[in-house]
């Protein structure tokens, strides 16, 4: 109390020359109809005070001033009172920069709470979260970041990241299950543990005791069947329901499950045959359904196999995998050598065009019995390319090609401008066969060329230079004995 009470009368003193060092005078007329008049909104210095009716000084026996609440309380039963002659008195007063009286503080009393002994009290701060996520029975964490990219040779841009988990009821009947991490650049994890955290993912689930409903990102998998075998990621939503009916001639029960779901196909499945070489551990290439090369596998959708067993992945198990590269690499706890044949089934990414999975299920199981059907389609959207757009040369093509895969090339040259950041070809004769060179020249009629993988030494040109830009190729003819000759 010492301590309070020497900082209070320090304050008190410092702010009284302060205020006596600027002008802080006040002259008024109030009117004394009123008992208890306030005069200002700042506390009133001590002795400062004087008050007037005409030409006569009213004394101070005539009213009580609080100067701290800046208050005059008139004493109309005094002597003094009695003779002042008007209704209204002329004041002259100073004032403090604030109001003593009025109650200052940082945090509400409403926020301490009575302790113990030791600490007679606690602060109990309050959530700043949002009403829906301090629901009782609701857990959730995660954070979200900002942040800025830029360089000499780019654009200024925005990076964010988003990690939510949520878990608990949101009522007396529905509970909540959500995962929600979202990047700007999708970045999938590293295949070198046997468990696996998507980055980039939507996963919202609602469920009660006979009904389930996921949203976002989420795995199809087969049902308990033995006719019926799939593993798909898709987009989308899924509903599943489980009753249980009454058997009326017994008193076991019959159970009734159904399901239905749509979705975005997030990848397309392939089915590979690793050639492996006798002591290479790796890392082995995987191809697309096509023969596509530099593919990007979906994380966790490989499935190894080697004399009908599964491998199982990561750094202290049998394998490892970079998804993004499309490669597999085989721990030394897993020894290659030339006579195995090893399976390897998985999803890959084909964002050619947008694949619809459609699902639908129902099964009725009694104790020695069960009865179940089921759907599943998976089908290209037509007419809905994504990263490409088909001339409609191109589109005759394809409606000629039917099934050969053999049939289904186009050429992939068109006029372009020069840039020195751009590999462009110009048009050359070669023994009667028009083909593409490569030229940096700007007074050339260039072109903007793609060239495909057609197999070993089954395609007229060759890889001969790579950099920064791109790949440069070489014209050497079908006929040619140069090796590699693998595109077109």
């Amino acid at each position: 109390m010492r301590i309070i009470f020497i900082t209070v009368l320090l304050l008190f003193s410092s702010t009284l020359l302060s205020a006596q060092s600027l002008s802080s005078l006040r002259n008024k007329y109030i009117s004394i109809t009123r008992d208890t008049i306030l005069l200002d909104s700042l506390s009133i210095a001590p002795g400062s005070l004087r008050m007037s009716s005409g030409e006569n000084t009213i004394d101070t026996s005539a009213y009580i001033l609080d100067f701290i609440n800046s208050k005059i309380i008139w004493k109309k039963q005094s002597s003094a009172f009695t003779q002042i002659l008007s209704d209204t008195v002329k004041v002259s007063y100073r004032v403090f920069s604030f109001l003593f009286g009025k109650e200052y503080r940082n945090k509400g009393k409403e926020l301490f709470s009575k302790g113990g002994t030791s600490t007679p009290f606690y602060y109990n701060p309050g959530s700043d979260q949002p009403e829906i996520f301090r629901m009782p029975g609701l857990t959730r964490n995660g954070s979200i970041s900002r942040g800025i990219t830029f360089g000499n040779n780019q654009d200024v841009f925005v990076n964010s990241s988003l990690n939510l988990q949520l878990a608990g009821k949101l009522g007396d009947n529905v509970d909540i299950l959500a995962a929600i991490t979202d990047e700007n650049i999708p970045v999938q994890p590293e295949g070198n543990t046997q468990q696996l955290q998507d980055f980039d993912k939507v996963f919202i689930q609602l469920s009660n005791k006979t009904n389930k409903l996921i949203a976002g990102d989420f795995e199809l998998k087969r049902p308990d069947s033995y006719f019926m075998n799939f593993y798909k990621k898709g987009q989308g939503g899924y509903f599943t329901t489980e009753n249980s009916l009454n058997n009326y001639n017994s008193e076991k029960k019959m159970i009734l499950r159904s399901g239905i779901s749509l979705a975005v196909s997030k990848g397309k499945f392939s089915r590979n045959t690793l050639l492996v070489k006798e002591g290479n551990q790796g890392p082995y290439r995987l191809t697309g359904s096509n023969g596509e090369s530099f593919i990007i596998v979906l994380s966790g959708t490989e499935k190894i196999y080697f004399d009908g067993e599964q491998l199982v992945r990561g750094s202290q198990n049998d394998y490892v995998i970079d998804y993004n590269a499309g490669e597999i690499v085989f721990t030394s706890l897993f020894p290659i050598n030339s006579e195995m044949r090893i399976n390897i089934e998985y999803q890959y990414s084909d964002r050619s065009y947008t694949r619809f999975v459609t699902y639908a299920g129902a099964n009725h199981e009694e104790e020695k019995w069960s009865l179940g059907g089921y759907l599943y389609s998976e089908n290209d959207v037509k007419n809905q390319p994504l990263q490409q757009n088909l001339s409609s040369e191109q589109v005759t093509i394809l409606q000629n090609a039917g099934d050969n895969l053999n049939l289904m090339n186009s050429p992939s040259a068109y006029l372009d401008t020069y840039s020195e950041n751009k590999i462009l070809y110009k048009k050359v004769t070669v023994n009667g066969v028009e083909t593409f060179e490569y030229s940096n020249n700007p007074d050339d009629e260039l072109y903007s060329v793609k060239f495909t993988f057609v197999g070993n030494n089954q395609g007229s040109y060759i890889l001969t230079n790579s950099n920064s830009n791109g790949k440069i190729y070489q014209y050497v003819g079908l006929t040619s004995t140069i090796p590699d000759r693998n595109y077109e």
